[in-house]
């Protein structure tokens, strides 16, 4: 169980690095925004989420999707959708200080951490994530697969996603007080043309294996 907890949480820390995702993107805009305590809140319901896929993948989710492997397929294009039409938004986005600040002082704290939770339930690409990480576990029988040990999995899962954020967090913020609303400006448009670029790849991948198989 020990080692199982170890696991996910090198796997949660390290899964979450790249920052072209939807929660990476949601915790970077919030925190360059409002501060902190916005992007860490955003953040555990992100990784909350990813626990819960993360979870099930380990309990037997990995056996469905062997069974019907048109479910992978489809929830690799819903995702890159998802993370196109949020790119989109980011590209159009424009920074008003006096709608920043009415909206920091608007915030509810106890419905922030939704807002993670959401964009990470509600893109099922992270089941194939998830599914495909725990195949190559069982590939490698770098852990005993015990449906018991999805409890600690999902815990480390859980604690290396808040980890990895936690840094980000701190990075963010420590640029966020010498920054321009022009400069968060660009530097939200350039991570919506990166999640439009990857969704693109992402949807073109899928699509050039069902035409050739």
């Amino acid at each position: 169980m020990i080692m199982a907890l170890l696991v996910g949480l090198f796997l949660g820390f390290i899964g979450s690095i790249p920052v072209a995702g939807p929660t990476s993107v949601m915790v970077l805009k919030n925190t360059l925004e409002k501060g902190n305590s916005e992007g860490l809140d955003i953040a555990f319901g992100a990784g909350l989420a990813e626990a819960i896929y993360a979870f099930f993948a380990f309990w037997g989710l990995t056996a469905a999707l062997v069974q019907f492997p048109g479910m992978i397929n489809a929830a690799r294009i819903v995702g890159a959708l998802l993370i196109i039409v949020v790119g989109i938004y980011l590209v159009r986005y424009k920074t008003d200080s006096h709608k920043l600040k009415q909206a920091a002082s608007a915030d509810r704290q106890e419905h922030r951490w939704l807002r993670g939770f959401a964009s990470a339930i509600l893109n099922p690409t992270l089941i194939v994530t998830w599914t495909t990480v725990v195949t190559a576990l069982h590939a490698m029988s770098l852990l005993r697969m015990h449906a018991i040990d999805a409890f600690p999995f999902a815990l480390g899962v859980a604690v290396g996603i808040m980890g990895w954020f936690f840094l980000l967090v701190k990075l963010a913020q420590h640029f966020r007080d010498r920054m321009h609303p022009e400069s968060l400006d660009r530097i939200v448009r350039g991570m919506g043309w990166a999640m439009i670029v990857g969704g693109a790849i992402v949807m073109s991948r899928v699509a050039f294996k069902l035409h050739f198989g």
